[in-house]
């Protein structure tokens, strides 16, 4: 609206008022009308207020209504659209963190992960507090580390030549080249990283990579790694594992191997990420592994993973993690992960037994949360429905009541009739 310009007025509920002040009263009365029942009439009932009030800043919350909805209803392409319509400056400046949390939500749903980091450097701008400004830089880590190409990191690196987060991107840049064993272009990107971060862990992690360029390694062929973790709180997975390797590799049979006796270097990750990596390292440098077994958890696996591709050195892990070969080509994988667990579950229940209806009992602690969510999800893609959800404590080991929940025999004097009416049929 031009300044110095009266405002057209118009009418809204009988009442002449302001083409803004309409427009704001508006939305406020779409929303209370579909509070409760946000269906395909409240889609459009949005879309038609972004028609009729273009030209106002009550468009820009509209839109964001809509993107939600969008989203919600797995349209994540309409409604990043939507949301890359708003201005942020004219969003109220109280909801401003939501817009850009919004926008790096649906920048990844879209697999925009240059995007996405742009988004968090701005959401990253609203942050109040320490903790978020934590989690946030933490997901700008991350985005910068595993998602982005090598395209994506140099065009990041023209806008942000030392300028958070340049020194993540420089790192990023210089494990690219190096993995590519162009060393010079990897040394100046670290050298760069080394200058722009404040973190010690991450300029040790960089010394060592310099340290490595231009440094061969020696292999033996019959020599294996092994990172388990042997001591801690995972001691005993990580000891039957151990077994397991030594098995395979027959060191109990008096013929063991018929090309020759392998040997296997063992290290001890704790149950530790960092201990894990330097497990690579020092598997390599001081027994010249030609591969390396394990590790078992999931932040042991990548960390090791990561370190195990800086090195160009073969990692075969036991991690169920999906984002572990992500690391790079050198990494591999043989367990199978949840998606693929309840995948080949539901597949079988549902196409090849035709079962449609179905329950779930689950433990109450993170594993059991994400399979009950994997296992909900896969059963309605599949047309299926869920009757009943019941969850147990981790240690427990009796599931009498929370079975007897999930088929109805929990209270069954509420269930008198059926009971008669199933008595009769037997009686016929």
């Amino acid at each position: 609206m031009t300044a110095g310009c009266a405002e057209r007025q118009v009418r809204h509920g009988g009442v002449l008022m302001p083409y803004s002040e309409a427009a704001r009263l508006g939305l406020v009365s779409l929303q209370k009308e579909y509070k409760d029942k946000q269906t395909a009439q409240y889609q459009k009932a949005l879309e038609q207020f972004i028609s009729s009030y273009e030209d106002t800043d009550t468009v820009h919350k509209a839109r964001f209504l809509l993107a939600k909805f969008l989203y919600q209803k797995n349209q994540p392409e309409r409604s990043y659209s939507y949301l890359k319509q708003i201005d942020p400056e004219q969003f109220p400046a109280s909801e401003r963190s939501k817009l850009f949390y919004f926008l790096v939500l649906n920048a990844k749903q879209n697999e925009n992960y240059r995007e996405a980091v742009l988004w968090s450097l701005s959401l990253l701008k609203e942050a109040t507090s320490d903790e978020t400004r934590t989690s946030v830089q933490s997901d700008i880590q991350l985005l910068i580390l595993t998602k982005l190409d090598q395209r994506d990191i140099l065009s990041l690196l023209n806008d942000y030549p030392r300028d958070y987060p340049a020194s993540h991107l420089n790192f990023r840049a210089g494990e690219i080249f190096y993995n590519e064993e162009k060393q010079e272009e990897a040394r100046d990107h670290f050298q760069k990283a080394l200058e722009l971060t404040d973190d010690a862990a991450e300029k040790e992690h960089i010394r060592e990579y310099l340290v490595r360029i231009g440094k061969g390694y020696f292999t033996q062929k019959q020599v294996l790694g092994c990172i388990l973790p042997l001591t801690g709180q995972y001691k005993s997975l990580g000891a039957r594992s151990l077994r397991g390797i030594q098995q395979a590799l027959r060191f109990f049979n008096n013929d063991h191997h018929p090309d020759g006796r392998f040997e296997l270097a063992i290290f001890d990750s704790q149950g530790d990420p960092e201990q894990a990596a330097q497990g690579v390292q020092q598997l390599l440098e001081e027994h010249g592994v030609i591969a390396i077994m394990g590790p078992l958890l999931g932040a042991t696996s990548l960390a090791a993973a990561q370190r195990a591709q800086a090195l160009q050195i073969p990692m075969v892990t036991f991690s169920q993690h999906k984002a572990v070969t992500e690391a790079g080509n050198y990494i591999f994988r043989i367990a199978m992960t949840r998606e693929h667990q309840t995948s080949a579950i539901v597949n079988f229940a549902c196409e090849e037994k035709g079962w449609r209806k179905f329950a779930i009992l689950y433990p109450e602690d993170s594993y059991g949360i994400e399979f009950a969510n994997l296992f909900w999800d896969k059963i309605e893609a599949c047309g299926g429905t869920i009757e009943g959800v019941e969850s147990y404590a981790s240690t427990q080991q009796s599931f009498n009541e929370e079975v007897k929940k999930l088929v109805g025999l929990h209270q069954p004097r509420a269930r008198k009739e059926e009971y008669r009416l199933y008595e009769e049929q037997a009686k016929i």
